[in-house]
Formats: structure tokens, C-alpha cells, sequence
């Protein structure tokens, strides 16, 4: 490989990672097919680390290339792919995943969380002190634990919507 190649190879990489969304592949076949590595550049720390979880998981790091943008979390040994059936197998297996560019999948939707929304409790307790203050109020624990309970259903949107 030349050195020019391998510049225009590192300059499409760093495009790429700063193009990047969480979630989406963005690098194509015959890119992967001029970067004969595996995804970790020099780290060599890294790629020991990973090896070894990949190993321990059952996985077989020969021939693999790492994607993170598949990893749930940086070293994910299960975004070790060897071909693009692999990446279509793991985005349709994760809910709410997408992934676009040579290989295009779709997870299965996320469903919506059907628990009504509750204010945090740090804003209820801040709005119950600014009550307090701002009455001048001496209350006992009782009554603050009325009081932040009255506090949190005036501050909570209602039920049917805003």
C-alpha cells in the first residue's frame, strides 16, 4: 500500500468518526477491504483486553474486525464482526438500533413506556424548600412529607396531557 493510499485511507477514516452518529455504521465494503486491520488501530493494550473478553464470551476474535459503533460500551467484544451478515444479525437483534451504508438493518422498535411521568424528586424537594421560605413556614416531618406530596402533584402535568 502506498503512502499516498494510506493517507487518503487515514483522512476518509477521520471523516468517517467525525460523520458518526451512535448507532449507525457508516464505513462501506471496499473500504473495509482496503484497511487490512481490525478496527484498533496501534492500541495495542486494547486489543489484548478485548481478545481476552472476546475469548471468555465464546468469541472467536480470528479474522474479525472491531466496530465501535456497534459496541454498547468501549472494548464490547460482541461488535467483533467478520462479514456484513454478522453486523445484520446484531442491529436486528438490538431494540432501537439502525445501521445504514453497505449493510442496512433495522432493530425492532423500542416500546413506549407506558408509566406516567414523575418530577424528579431533587425539583420537588427544591420547590417544597422554596415554599417553606417563601411562607415562612415551621413545619413538622409530617407535614413537610404532606406538603412535598401536595408540592409534587401541583408541579406534575396532568394525567390526559399538558
Amino acid at each position: 500500500m502506498t503512502l499516498e493510499l494510506r493517507e487518503r485511507i487515514r483522512q476518509h477514516r477521520k471523516r468517517l468518526r467525525s460523520d458518526c452518529v451512535p448507532g449507525v455504521v457508516l464505513h462501506d465494503t471496499a473500504f473495509r477491504r482496503l484497511c487490512h486491520e481490525d478496527g484498533l488501530g496501534n492500541d495495542n493494550q486494547a486489543r489484548k483486553r478485548l481478545y481476552a473478553d472476546a475469548r471468555r464470551r465464546g468469541i472467536s476474535p480470528a479474522g474479525k474486525r472491531y466496530f465501535g459503533q456497534l459496541a454498547e460500551y468501549p472494548g464490547d467484544a460482541r461488535a467483533l464482526m467478520s462479514d456484513t451478515g454478522d453486523i445484520k444479525r446484531l442491529v436486528q437483534n438490538r431494540p432501537g438500533m439502525i445501521c445504514t451504508g453497505s449493510v442496512n438493518a433495522k432493530g425492532p422498535e423500542v416500546p413506549p413506556d407506558d408509566a406516567p411521568y414523575r418530577v424528579a424528586p431533587d425539583i420537588v424537594e427544591q420547590e417544597t424548600n422554596r415554599v417553606i421560605e417563601d411562607q415562612g413556614l415551621k413545619l413538622t416531618p409530617r407535614e413537610r412529607t404532606e406538603l412535598r406530596k401536595a408540592t409534587r402533584k401541583r408541579i406534575s402535568p396532568s394525567e390526559d396531557g399538558p
